[in-house]
């Protein structure tokens, strides 16, 4: 709600769709009508008015679905602000797919990789180890202190990582995410190798802008 003062005395609340009505104003709302049981509500919100995430275009997120392997890359391509339009780095993702240009600009920046023989697999699920190893990854590129934080990792950190069943690839980069609060999930309990969803995605995405300073808190 927003609070309008009449005059001294008075004040009312409106909505924000009443307040665009009143100053005959054109008002969308890029927030979504699908998350409000999500425990992420706020920070799916916040990154859809940023547009930084997408729905389906009707007003849904669909949070509690997997999230695909291009999608990351367009939600990382649109935080920061990267696309690379040229032709694909992949045999399997089209030229004309509207994440290309941002599948192309995260693998430029080895933000991701492909599977292996040239392919991306663009519409396959990305687990958590894999997701949060990408955001790691991103939080480096973004600030240079999360290196230094990164190689001063104390041995229990990634000896806990190792025991959660964290593959010997993705250990740093999940540690670090540990230490910079970014592994947001739903059931509070990591699984490396589930799939992760697309709310657990959204906030956890969500605490690295804003831990970095990309966002405000």
């Amino acid at each position: 709600y927003l609070r309008v003062y009449i005059n001294e005395e008075e004040q009312c609340l409106l909505t924000v769709t009443e307040a665009a009505a009143a100053l005959g104003v054109n008002y969308h709302s890029r927030w979504f009508m699908d998350v409000e049981e999500s425990t992420f509500t706020d920070e799916i919100n916040a990154l859809a008015t940023y547009g930084i995430v997408e729905g389906d275009g009707l007003g849904r997120f669909y949070p509690a679905n997997n999230l695909k392997r291009s999608e990351v890359c367009a939600m990382l391509g649109r935080a920061l602000g990267l696309t690379e339009n040229h032709n694909s780095y992949f045999s399997d993702v089209r030229p004309d797919d509207p994440c290309t240009p941002y599948i192309n600009a995260m693998a430029e920046l080895g933000l991701v990789q492909g599977i292996g023989n040239g392919k991306f697999n663009p519409n396959g699920t990305i687990s958590q180890q894999e997701y949060f190893t990408i955001l790691g990854r991103a939080a480096r590129y973004l600030n240079f202190n999360c290196d230094y934080e990164m190689e001063g990792l104390p041995r229990e950190a990634l000896d806990e990582m190792t025991a959660l069943g964290v593959h010997a690839w993705a250990l740093k980069d999940m540690a670090l995410m540990e230490l910079l609060g970014g592994m947001c999930l739903s059931s509070g309990e990591l699984q490396p190798t589930a799939p992760v969803l697309r709310e657990e995605a959204a906030a956890s995405l969500h605490a690295i802008l804003t831990g970095v300073g990309v966002l405000p808190n």
